[in-house]
């Protein structure tokens, strides 16, 4: 397991990391048969959802498919008393292995987007099968998903770069009121603690990322960016 803090510390920008991180994943693939399947996992607002579509359009032959299309509805969360939508009771775990299993057989699948801002899904799209598969989401390294992942990158930061990168994507992008975010922060650090604090020891990759998204890119032993 590469652990990044552990190594002598270098900073890239998003552009960098990804070319590095695509070096990794296809020096691993050429051991690997079938399609080849990676997870990013990690806290909320860290930038899993970028680095997964970036990574994606360098490949070129990449398909990405988000845990959060799995997300039971926020009225349905409410009526089986899931306290958060980090939960892994919050998501269709067995929804998920289906469609890992199906696209990497090599069939096509239609999935539902989940809408933060309403709470429920409100559109579908189709995600073909492809040579990689990009499995992202705050629930991608938890079990029952990370089992059919041949490379497990976790996502990290300190709390303070938590608390500003969360508070980007649940105020500004997805709707939520600044005022039921700074209520709701210590759930969001009892969240990080209980559900996905705990995936990161399986992670065979470990990055930080600082609040300009710069992310310790030693991912790999030499680093081509400049």
């Amino acid at each position: 397991m590469l652990r990044i803090e552990e190594l002598s510390s270098r900073n890239h920008d998003l552009n960098c990391f990804v070319k590095n991180l695509n070096i990794n994943v296809l020096n691993r693939a050429r051991l690997a048969s079938g399609s080849f399947v990676l997870g990013i996992g990690g806290y909320s607002g860290l930038g899993k959802t970028t680095i997964a579509l970036r990574l994606a359009q360098l490949m070129g032959n990449a398909s990405v498919l988000t845990t959060d299309s799995f997300m039971f509805d926020r009225n349905e969360r409410k009526k089986k008393k899931i306290p958060t939508g980090n939960s892994p009771d919050a998501v269709n775990i067995a929804g998920i292995n289906e469609a890992i299993t199906q696209l990497s057989s090599g069939k096509e699948i239609k999935v539902p987007i989940y809408n933060h801002a309403i709470g429920t899904h409100d559109r579908s799209i189709i995600i073909k099968s492809a040579p990689f598969i990009i499995v992202e989401g705050t629930h991608a390294l938890y079990s029952g998903i990370r089992e059919l992942l041949r490379l497990k990158i976790f996502i990290d930061a300190d709390m303070k770069t938590k608390h500003t990168l969360l508070n980007n994507i649940e105020v500004k992008e997805r709707g939520y009121a600044m005022e039921d975010f700074l209520a709701n922060w210590t759930r969001y650090i009892y969240d990080f603690a209980q559900y996905i604090m705990p995936s990161r020891k399986y992670a065979d990759i470990i990055c930080r990322v600082d609040k300009s998204r710069r992310f310790s890119s030693n991912v790999i032993e030499h680093c081509w960016c400049t």
